[in-house]
């Protein structure tokens, strides 16, 4: 009895893991969570999106909660008929959150206060707006700023229920990240101005000089090596193998992946059988995960299974993958059903005509009508 009463005590105010949001029945294990851009007085913009994917990439590790990718709130925007530069704070989140069904939000802010910052963070019902709970930490300088919001994002999985051994088991931030802060906050702006804005040779350029800063800058060089990948510069094999000479600075869902960008990059490492083992890998851990979903259809058809290619690619395309839509409309032609591919282009090019790696796939198509002029130009 005694113990009972203990055990009810505890989740009535919240303590131990009793008092855990999944223990008391705020959320549920494996409910999504949308991160809304964290916000720095003084409008450091820069500083905003570096911290925004410190914690993004350190919740991502947890066991008991998973991010909303960028691809669903990319393609929730475009329902929403808003760019995708348009600021996620907490609104926006909070609208996203509501329109895929996503039962929490995170907001923050960084107050700069003399030389050191004070970090707080809120996990939010996105219906109702309400508080399921808050957190504070302080930084002595932009150098503690990382570690803060390490001890944030564990103060975070621990109220919801994640286990304190399985949490102080992974790598500290700067290890999985970086150590820099401004190789993260380059690598932050990289990444908006090569996916968000579609500029990819300046994103490039961010993120190369983002690991100058860092060598041992892992998502920097796997990101480098996808965009190449992509463009078919022969250097993406080069930026693929620095990713995995340095995977002990990633965590275990981006070493996966990191191998099976480096397994699918043309050159010596290219193995597909690895590839999609590695891509399977991950999915495992999260089935939602379209960026690995769509590496698996373009692994399997690599290797002849178009059929199951065909599977993945329409599964990554649903949940708003870009790549996906023009890959599935390429694989659908190899499968001699052009008229259904017509119509997957048509629908790629509708929802995302401006996606600055569509003119080998729109070459592909001319090519199939004869529209051999068309094709060149």
């Amino acid at each position: 009895v005694l113990i009972i009463i203990a055990f009810m005590a505890m989740r009535a105010f919240g303590i131990g893991p009793a008092g855990s949001l999944v223990a008391t029945g705020a959320i549920k294990s494996q409910d999504q969570l949308v991160i809304a851009d964290f916000s720095v007085g003084g409008g450091d913009s820069l500083l905003a999106r570096a911290l925004t994917e410190a914690i993004r990439t350190d919740l991502r590790q947890s066991d008991i909660m998973r991010v909303v990718p960028a691809s669903v709130v990319n393609e929730t925007l475009r329902l929403m008929d808003k760019p995708a530069t348009t600021p996620i704070d907490t609104g926006i989140a909070r609208i996203i959150a509501v329109r895929t069904g996503v039962k929490a939000v995170l907001g923050g802010d960084v107050a700069p206060l003399g030389t050191s910052y004070v970090l707080t963070a809120r996990l939010i019902t996105p219906s109702s707006g309400d508080v399921l709970a808050a957190f504070r930490e302080t930084a002595a300088d932009q150098r503690d700023l990382l570690a803060a919001v390490e001890r944030l994002s564990k103060s975070l999985r621990a109220k919801l229920g994640e286990s304190l051994r399985r949490i102080q088991a992974d790598p500290p931030l700067a290890r999985v990240t970086t150590s820099s802060l401004e190789a993260l906050r380059l690598y932050a702006q990289g990444l908006h101005v090569g996916d968000d804005l579609g500029d990819v040779p300046r994103g490039k350029a961010l993120l190369l000089e983002a690991v100058r800063k860092d060598s041992t800058f892992a998502m920097a060089w796997r990101k480098l090596g996808a965009w190449s990948n992509n463009a078919g510069d022969p250097l993406a094999e080069v930026y693929a193998k620095k990713a995995v000479d340095n995977a002990d600075h990633l965590t275990t869902r981006e070493r996966y992946a990191a191998l099976g960008s480096f397994h699918t990059t043309a050159g010596a490492g290219f193995d597909p059988e690895q590839a999609i083992a590695a891509s399977k890998r991950l999915l495992e851990d999260d089935s939602t995960d379209a960026t690995a979903t769509v590496n698996t259809a373009i692994q399997l058809s690599t290797i002849g299974q178009l059929d199951s290619a065909i599977v993945y690619a329409r599964r990554a395309a649903r949940g708003g993958n870009t790549y996906a839509r023009y890959h599935l409309a390429a694989l659908v032609l190899e499968a001699g059903r052009m008229k259904e591919a017509d119509s997957l282009l048509a629908e790629a090019h509708r929802v995302a005509a401006s996606w600055p790696y569509r003119m080998p796939f729109d070459q592909e198509f001319y090519q199939s009508h004869s529209q051999y002029d068309s094709a060149e130009y």
